[in-house]
């Protein structure tokens, strides 16, 4: 039995027995005396720490939790020790080819050498070209069709900038151990110190050289071709990224306004309004779906991508650093949302499985005249909601709807042409269900109901859905039979109120038509 302990290590908790504590202490402790006299210690030894931790978490496993001596043993096989560097350079210097074949490779944007976001060096570090070439072959790209533009601003947003040491090692495909790390630190040093030398000495040395050309007429060319493109791009850059941020808002407040259930002024159609989604989901699934959850899904499904999408145009226009993990992150989330957007679209398809229709004849008695008059009833009660706002539903379906709990549907009339000299009107009463028994109880449970009197059909003004029943497509169709050269009659309200439920069939301040030639006239 062990004594174990509980390290941090590169913010990465571990437990860890007690020899391979005071082994793994002992070599940190000789890391932090060889690096002390560098100036950037803390960040070697922090990169060094992080590839410590990568190194024996891919040692452990559910079975196995605890750090052995093996394990550092391992650690220091792999990265080196410190009295190691600096000795055997020749040999060190002819296996670095081999070590660096060795080191596993990731894409990275070199920020280093980047001309705009990093991407062509970075793709020229990973396969070990110059850059110019990389470079060269996005102006073609671009000249040949634009194609360039977008490939590079895919691979801008895709490809993570190399920010560490260990990040360049890897961009390089070098093997990540001490001596590697202090290498790559000592070069980075060395460019900076270059480069600050040369904006240092650059006025001088344009001045000492009057009257000479320091550069070729085809540098100076291709260096200011450069400069246009370069700001050209950033112009392009920047429009995109405002109106990926712009679109982005703009459908967030339309969508998200909408599933909180304001704004059904903005969706207004054929003098109908469009429920809002609260009423909409209450009408259409009661109680059969948790609204919660729904609501929490459609917020997932749409706005994660629209807030990845205004998050990448601000990205695109003030430059900021992109937040790691955040783009997989909100990728995993969208995912658990349409994974939860396809069980309820199951759960909903399953309560419009079936249908059932049940036909009945309507008792029309023969007009005196040749002329039939269709009015609304004025003794059903629902006639108190004819100057209620209409609402669409599916389809061509509309709806008043009072309260919450009280749902009437406009009934729809067709015309045809009667095959004899005599009126006749038929009933088609029609719903969904689960199945066709639950289709016909909802059939049955509709209100409604049309009277003859002389030569006037009085009709509902309004099918009623009880109280606690959802809409499963309900409807009821009253088709008319009309004689070749017989007049029907339309109570002007009617047309007026009903207009997209009853047949229509013309606008105009006429409310009497014959049938001729099959249609009414």
């Amino acid at each position: 039995m062990k004594k174990t302990f509980t390290i941090n290590l590169g913010g990465i908790i571990f437990h860890i027995d007690d020899d391979a504590y005071q082994l793994l202490n002992q070599y940190l402790e000789s890391l932090k005396r060889h690096f002390s006299v560098m100036e950037d210690s803390r960040e070697i030894l922090d990169d060094i720490e992080s590839r410590i931790a990568e190194i024996l978490q891919e040692g452990l496993s559910e079975t196995r939790q605890v750090i052995t001596l093996d394990d550092i043993n391992r650690v220091m096989q792999m990265m080196g020790k410190p009295d190691e560097i600096g000795e055997k350079k020749e040999e060190a210097a002819t296996a670095a080819e081999d070590e660096d074949a060795k080191g596993a490779k990731r894409l990275f944007r070199n920020p280093d050498e980047k001309v705009l976001g990093g991407v062509c060096s970075g793709i020229a570090a990973y396969f070990h070209l110059d850059p110019v070439w990389v470079r060269l072959a996005f102006v073609l790209f671009l000249v040949a069709g634009g194609a360039g533009v977008l490939l590079y601003l895919v691979l801008w947003l895709v490809m993570p900038e190399a920010r560490t040491t260990t990040d360049r090692l890897e961009m390089r495909g070098e093997r990540i151990t001490i001596e590697n790390i202090e290498r790559s630190l000592a070069e980075e040093l060395n460019a900076l110190k270059e480069r600050l030398g040369k904006m240092a000495n650059g006025t001088g040395e344009t001045l000492r050289k009057t009257g000479k050309v320091t550069q070729t007429a085809f540098e100076s060319i291709m260096h200011g071709l450069l400069s246009v493109l370069k700001f050209a791009f950033r112009v392009v850059v920047i429009i995109i990224g405002f109106s990926f941020t712009i679109a982005g808002i703009a459908l967030l407040i339309v969508i998200t306004t909408y599933l909180f259930g304001g704004g059904i002024d903005f969706f207004r159609t054929n003098n109908a309004y469009t429920f809002s989604f609260p009423d909409f989901t209450h009408i259409l699934l009661g109680h059969d779906v948790t609204f919660f959850f729904l609501l929490l899904t459609l917020l997932i499904l749409f706005c994660v991508p629209l807030l990845m999408l205004i998050y990448n145009g601000l990205r695109m226009i003030l430059r900021f650093p992109r937040v790691r993990h955040l783009g997989l992150t909100a990728f995993y989330v969208w995912l658990i949302g349409l994974m939860l957007g396809g069980y309820f679209a199951f759960r909903v398809v399953n309560l419009y499985k079936d249908h059932a229709e049940i036909k009945q004849s309507i008792k029309i008695e023969k007009p005196v005249t040749d002329t039939l008059y269709i009015a609304l009833s004025g003794k059903d009660p629902s006639a108190k909601y004819l100057d209620q706002q209409v609402y669409s539903l599916l389809g061509t379906s509309r709806a008043v709807y009072p309260s919450r709990d009280e749902l009437y549907l406009l009934p729809k009339v067709g015309f045809i042409v009667a095959t004899d000299s005599l009126f006749k009107a038929e009933r088609f009463d029609y719903s969904r269900g689960r199945n066709a028994q639950e289709a016909k109880l909802l059939i049955s449970r509709m209100i409604f109901s049309t009277a003859m009197s002389g030569d006037t059909l009085f009709i509902d003004p309004f099918v009623k859905i009880p109280g606690g029943d959802s809409w499963r497509g309900q409807e009821i169709n009253i088709r008319i039979s009309v004689p070749e050269g017989k007049y029907v009659h339309f109570e002007p309200r009617l047309r007026y109120y009903m207009g997209g439920g009853f047949y229509s069939p013309e606008t105009g301040s006429r409310n009497t038509y014959q049938m001729k030639e099959g249609w009414l006239q």
